[in-house]
C-alpha cells in the first residue's frame, strides 16, 4: 500500500509557487500535477469538488470495503472509493499501485524530516480501530497519553492526537516534520524564501522564543515544522 496526499487549489500557479519555494519538484503526470520530494507526494487537484484527502493506493480494496460498510459512507469514484474516518477526514481508496519513481524524487524540501500525517481526533481508540482496518498498526495500545502513532507495512505513518491537547492551530489533517534543534535553522531558511508562516509557536519554549511554526498551502493543507527535542 502507498500513501499520497491530495490538496485542492483555486489558483494552480499560486500552489505551484508555494511548493517550488519549499523545494518540491513539480511534475505533470497525465492530467495530474504533483509536488514531490524524497519523502512525500502531494497531488495538486484543480477540480472544483476536490478536497484535502489522504489517498491510499493498492490494487483492490474489496475485502476492506466489507469491513468498512457499517463504519463510513462509501462513494464509488473513477479511481476507486471515497470514505471518511471517524473525524471526517476524507480518504480516497485508489485501486492502483503507482510507480515509485512517480511519487518520489531526489529533491529535498526545506521542511526537514517528514514524520507522517497527523490527525486530531475526539476518540483516539475509535480512530485507531478504524485506521487498523486500512492496514495501519501500532506496537502500543496505550491511549493514556492521548497520542499514538500507527504505521503501514510500507512505513507510512499516521499519528492520532487527542483533541484539546495541542495549544496551536490544527488543520486536520496536517503533515508533520520533526527536526530537533535544527528546526531554528529550517525556520530561518523558510523566512529567507519569503514563505508565509501561518503561526509562530512559542508555547513549548521556556524562553518564549519561536521554535515551532505552522505553514498552510492555499488549499488548506497544514504543515507542522516542529522541534521535537
Amino acid at each position: 500500500m502507498q500513501l499520497t496526499i491530495q490538496t485542492p487549489t483555486a489558483d494552480l500557479n499560486q500552489s505551484i509557487v508555494f511548493y517550488e519555494k519549499l523545494g518540491f519538484e513539480i511534475r505533470t503526470q497525465g492530467p495530474k500535477i504533483v509536488a514531490i520530494d524524497s519523502q512525500i507526494c502531494i497531488e495538486i487537484n484543480q477540480e472544483r469538488t476536490a478536497r484535502i484527502c489522504i489517498q491510499l493506493h493498492q490494487n483492490s480494496w474489496n475485502k476492506t470495503l466489507l469491513q468498512l460498510k457499517d463504519r463510513t459512507p462509501i462513494i464509488k469514484i473513477e479511481e476507486g472509493y471515497l470514505i471518511t474516518d471517524p473525524n471526517g477526514i476524507w480518504i480516497k481508496l485508489v485501486e492502483k499501485i503507482l510507480d515509485e519513481k512517480a511519487i518520489r524524487s531526489d529533491s529535498k524540501s526545506l521542511l526537514g524530516n517528514y514524520g507522517g500525517v497527523c490527525i486530531e481526533t475526539l476518540d483516539v481508540s475509535k480512530s485507531c480501530e478504524f485506521w487498523s482496518l486500512l492496514g495501519f498498526s501500532s506496537t502500543s495500545k496505550d491511549f493514556s497519553k492521548g497520542w499514538i502513532e500507527m504505521k503501514s507495512e510500507g512505513g507510512d505513518s499516521i499519528s492520532l492526537l487527542q483533541a484539546q491537547q495541542c495549544p496551536h492551530l490544527f488543520f486536520n489533517p496536517s503533515l508533520t516534520y520533526f527536526n530537533g534543534f535544527r528546526n531554528l535553522e529550517i525556520i530561518e531558511s523558510i523566512k529567507k524564501h519569503k514563505i508565509e508562516i501561518t503561526e509562530k509557536i512559542t508555547e513549548f519554549n521556556s524562553k518564549g522564543e519561536v521554535d515551532n511554526i505552522i505553514l498552510r498551502d492555499s488549499g488548506g493543507l497544514g504543515f507542522f515544522i516542529f522541534n521535537d527535542e
